[in-house]
């Protein structure tokens, strides 16, 4: 499994509580529309990420981000560069 994959399956499994009855939460889920999660909740989670992973997410990347594999994506990115 790769580092992406990896962080993916962290933050999916740290969303799914807030996913809605009908759907899963993948990659492809828009964390501030297709779930029922405010957005200090989301930071709650990214801080968690943070600490899990050993990286800190610039506010200037977290404005960008809009899916799970984009979280995903920039905290391997970040880790691999330290």
């Amino acid at each position: 499994m790769t580092m992406v994959n990896d962080v993916e399956a962290s933050i999916i499994e740290a969303l799914s509580p807030f996913r809605r009855p009908d759907s899963l939460v993948t990659g492809d889920t828009v964390i501030m529309t297709d779930l029922d999660i405010d957005s200090v909740v989301v930071m709650d989670i990214v801080m968690e990420l943070e600490d899990k992973f050993e990286v800190s997410v610039p506010m200037d990347q977290m404005a960008r981000i809009k899916t799970v594999r984009e979280l995903a994506q920039t905290i391997a990115s970040i880790r691999s560069e330290t």
